[in-house]
């Protein structure tokens, strides 16, 4: 025996010894007085700083003092064989201690007394000195003060040595160190004999009591988590139920303490494995990956989130931030720019500390003690354990579905994969791309060429290594194979891709290819840790073998594919600049795809036939990308491409200008409106809901195309050079029956600009008007919304002609027919009643503005006399019809007059008395005849006429 008195079970006194348990825990109590068993002595070798903090001596220590204490530890540290820091942060702990006891016979008070105080002081400048010169251990320090827990650091601290005590950036960083597997023994086994007097529901009340109401020790409690999930089966639940309870608490009144806890809870459990918690990756993505996500409810959430990761990522583990990069919440497209700034930062701080994202397994364990694991064999890990749920789900991981996901040490083991369920693609089972309820099943094949859609740099980028890498491995697995083996094991789309990709990045693989045999095996250069990709690429594209694999029909990127490819990149994030780019597009089309053969893919020579397959290829592409704008009536037309359309279409009608054929030009009409009735006529005439739908879809992507052409090319031609007569049934027919659906501004415009290209235009266009009338009476009609800017336009045009030839000397007869345009302009716009006065009033705001800047300052201030060289012209109800008439017709007169003040009139070639004259006997003459409203807006004007008036008597 023992000698120790056994004590009767009793329910009373394990309900006190819970409550003390607890008391004890709270107030941060030395835990081995919880241990009467346990019998430990401690042996303390320290140094006395008592000379030095004594009350009695004048102010801080002195620089000598300092110089002692640090000769002092140096030489005892030497003896105990111990490292200096370590030996002055459990000296100044000792001191620490003995300065805080209460004298003996007296109650522990809560504050300290003065002299207290003082000692204290003292003692905390030695120890900021030590701090400072480098022999001073802040971690130790905080360890032998949680030891003795003295009352004084209730009181008062020197932040610089209590930086790191019991912080959050300290848990952050750190509580890989508190894990199960590294907590003291000791601790431990408390913990334990908690877990024994508690139930574990009782234990996760008392934490989250502890949590939500005290400052807490966050190594004890993330030990003691650590402990309680790998010994208590029941904890999981209970953890994951706490972990729920926070983050809600969190979300709903944004508290940012609850956060924390959640996050640093939810990591130190997953440190424990996932046999015992879910993976730190696994709960990030069910909280905040979906679209229940606590982060969900509104913006403010979605703020609160993102502030709170980017304050974690100057402190936290790379593998987190890879984490919350590989698999990030879930965030509406509106505020996905919270979402890059977020990922940015990140990236920028793994940069900071050399880490890349390609370091990062797709199943990397956390909660190994490795520290680092080579590239390469994680990569094998990674291979691994796909292929482990591959078999035991049958499905592809979502890792792997997830295409950011894919990096370089990837290219992924995954090429290789590609290859052999390609190979073996009988026997996989099909796949569904989409969740729409009209989502088809494909070939596995269709789903790596969804995967790697070239749309930006990092697409270009993952495409090309990817199919490099599949494409390399087959040629070097099957070298020994037929032919027709390699074409079986191949997936076409890749074979597409890479061609697409390598023409687009390297200029070496335009034009005939340097075929070589397998001198360096393409595979031997995309199966080392680091890859020279460019390199590979072009490696692979001298292969022989490559090269016959290119001819075969099947593995052929034909104009049309390259069209939809080229469309599909978004020029912002493009791999090419601007310049690039459109030095790739003319080499693609004038050296690539028109001259080829259609058997390979090309275009014959055709430049109409190119036109043709590049308008069908563009409607496809405008119809599949932009379902949600179709019902809004807004379509996107691929700019980049559309520009190399309208090159195109200009160069065939220089083509046919100079006389060569180019095309049915005569038979089929018009290649658009070929191309249009023919996908008119497949959607049906319109009789369903549905088919009205259809049509009304694809007439507006044709809208969006014609838009971006000059009018004048949709009018077909015959005959050649000058010999030439427009060809209009084509265009009527489409205005007659699709116009009322889709409104293309200007197309009278159009005629009027094919009619230029006519030997004479005057009588083409009589003829145009003739069967107009006749035939598409809609044209006239719209001419009168769309067209009547033209005649204006035309009329200002012939007034400035009129008034060169004013400023000619001696050329009265251009001077007679410039006015005789004029008049006839002027009579057409009279006829039509459109209002001309705009143009003596470009002074002031309005839509004929842009006429100031077509035209020299001297014109504008000569537009006088060429007004009263016109009166003779002017309709008799002009004074009713236009209220602004008077106006303008004093403002002209006082301007002319103003101007032979000036001597300005000397430059023309017109009697300027004699047009001044005139001009007064006009006004005087039409004013009587004014309706009264025409005076209510020329009160100012009259006052200058006046005065104008009165110095002409004078003079």
């Amino acid at each position: 025996q023992s000698g120790v008195n056994k004590q009767k079970y009793k329910p009373e006194r394990e309900q006190k010894l819970q409550e003390a348990a607890v008391y004890l825990l709270k107030r941060h109590q030395n835990l081995n007085d919880l241990f009467l068993e346990v019998d430990g002595i401690q042996c303390k070798k320290t140094l006395c700083f008592s000379n030095l903090i004594d009350p009695e001596s004048l102010g801080v220590p002195g620089t000598h003092s300092k110089s002692f204490v640090v000769s002092s530890l140096q030489e005892q540290a030497s003896k105990l064989g111990i490292p200096v820091g370590i030996l002055s942060a459990r000296t100044t702990a000792s001191c620490l201690e003995q300065l805080c006891q209460a004298p003996e016979g007296s109650k522990q008070a809560a504050l300290l007394s003065l002299e207290q105080r003082k000692k204290l002081s003292s003692l905390l400048d030695i120890a900021q000195d030590l701090l400072e010169r480098g022999l001073f251990c802040r971690f130790s320090f905080c360890q032998e003060v949680w030891k003795v827990q003295v009352n004084c650091l209730l009181e008062s601290s020197s932040p610089g040595l209590f930086s790191f005590s019991g912080t959050v950036c300290d848990a952050v960083q750190r509580q890989k160190d508190w894990s199960f597997a590294r907590t003291c023994p000791l601790l431990t086994t408390l913990y334990r004999r908690l877990f024994v007097i508690f139930s574990p529901k009782e234990l996760i009340g008392h934490l989250q009591e502890v949590l939500e109401t005290h400052e807490v020790n966050w190594q004890l409690v993330l030990s003691c988590v650590s402990t309680m999930v790998v010994c208590l089966a029941e904890a999981q639940q209970l953890v994951k139920d706490l972990l729920a309870h926070l983050m809600i608490k969190a979300f709903e009144s944004y508290d940012l303490e609850s956060m924390i806890t959640a996050f640093l809870i939810a990591r130190q459990a997953a440190l424990e494995g996932p046999s015992v918690f879910i993976p730190y990756a696994e709960w990030f993505k069910v909280s905040f990956g979906n679209v229940s996500g606590y982060h969900g409810c509104s913006k403010k959430a979605l703020v609160f989130l993102f502030k709170f990761l980017s304050d974690l990522v100057p402190f936290e583990a790379p593998q987190y931030m890879k984490i919350h990069i590989l698999h990030p919440p879930l965030v509406p497209v509106k505020y996905r720019s919270l979402l890059m700034e977020y990922i940015t930062l990140a990236k920028t701080r793994l940069a900071d500390l050399k880490v890349t994202i390609e370091d990062m397994g797709l199943y990397e364990d956390l909660s190994s003690t490795r520290e680092v694991i080579e590239p390469h064999c994680q990569a094998q890990q990674d291979v691994e354990k796909a292929i482990q749920v591959f078999e035991q789900t049958g499905k592809i991981p979502v890792t792997i579905m997830e295409g950011e996901c894919l990096t370089d040490i990837h290219v992924l083991g995954l090429a290789a994969l590609a290859v052999h369920l390609n190979e073996s693609k009988s026997f996989v089972p099909e796949l569904v791309l989409g969740t729409s309820a009209h989502a088809q099943s494909h070939w596995v094949t269709a789903f790596w060429e969804n995967l790697l859609a070239c749309k930006t740099q990092k697409s270009f980028s993952l495409c090309i290594k990817f199919c490099v890498a599949a494409i390399s491995y087959t040629l070097c697995k099957f070298s020994s194979h037929s032919h027709d083996v390699l074409c079986n094991c191949l997936p076409a789309g890749l074979i597409k891709k890479v061609q697409f990709v390598a023409l687009r990045t390297y200029v070496e693989t335009r034009g005939a290819a340097c075929q070589e045999d397998a001198v360096d095996l393409p595979w031997r250069n995309v199966s080392s840790s680091f890859v020279d990709w460019k390199k590979a690429a072009l490696c692979l594209w001298k292969q022989r073998k490559f090269q016959e694999l290119l001819k075969e029909r099947q593995f052929q990127l034909t104009y049309g594919d390259w069209l939809l490819f080229e469309m599909e990149v978004k020029p912002d994030n493009d791999i090419l600049s601007d310049a690039e780019r459109r030095s790739f597009h003319q080499w693609a089309l004038y050296q690539q795809y028109l001259p080829e053969s259609s058997v390979a893919g090309g275009c014959d020579g055709d430049l109409e036939k190119a036109c043709e397959i590049l308008v069908e290829t563009m409607v496809d592409f405008c119809l599949r990308v932009n379902k949600y704008r179709l019902y809004k009536g807004n379509v996107r037309s691929p700019n980049r491409v559309l520009s190399l359309f309208q090159e195109m279409v200009l160069e065939l009608e220089l083509e046919r200008w100079r006389g060569s054929s180019i095309g049915p030009l005569d038979d089929g009409g018009h290649f658009m409106f070929r191309i249009f009735r023919k996908r008119l006529q497949a959607v049906g005439n319109g009789s369903t809901v549905g088919e009205r739908l259809l049509r009304q879809q694809q007439l507006l992507v044709y809208r969006s195309i014609l838009v971006g052409l000059p009018p004048s090319v949709l009018i077909s031609t015959h005959g050649s050079g000058w010999q030439r007569s427009l060809h209009c049934d084509d265009f009527f027919r489409f205005v007659n029956n699709e116009l009322q659906y889709i409104k293309i501004t200007s197309p009278f415009q159009g005629l009027l600009s094919a009619c230029l290209s006519c030997k004479d235009p005057s009588k083409e266009v009589n003829v145009i008007l003739t069967a107009c009338q006749t035939h598409c009476p809609i044209i006239l009609d719209l001419c009168k919304c769309f067209d009547l800017q033209l005649l204006v336009s035309l009329f200002f045009f012939s007034l400035m002609g009129l008034l060169s030839s004013y400023l000619v000397p001696n050329d009265g007869m251009n001077s007679l027919k410039s006015l005789d345009v004029c008049a006839e302009v002027l009579g057409c716009l009279e006829k039509r009643k459109i209002s001309w006065l705009v143009l003596f009033q470009l002074t002031k705001k309005g839509e004929c503005q842009i006429f100031l800047q077509l035209a020299s300052d001297q014109y504008i201030r000569l537009l006088p006399f060429a007004f009263y060289s016109l009166v003779a012209y002017f309709d008799e109800d002009l004074f009713n019809r236009e209220q602004a008439f008077l106006y303008v017709a004093v403002d002209m007169y006082l301007k002319l007059v103003q101007l032979f003040v000036a001597g300005e009139t000397s430059v023309i070639s017109v009697d300027p008395l004699g047009l001044i004259t005139k001009a007064r006997l006009f006004l005087l003459h039409s004013i009587p005849r004014c309706p009264k409203r025409s005076f209510s807006c020329i009160m100012e004007v009259t006052s200058r006429f006046s005065l104008v008036v009165s110095i002409q008597a004078q003079t």
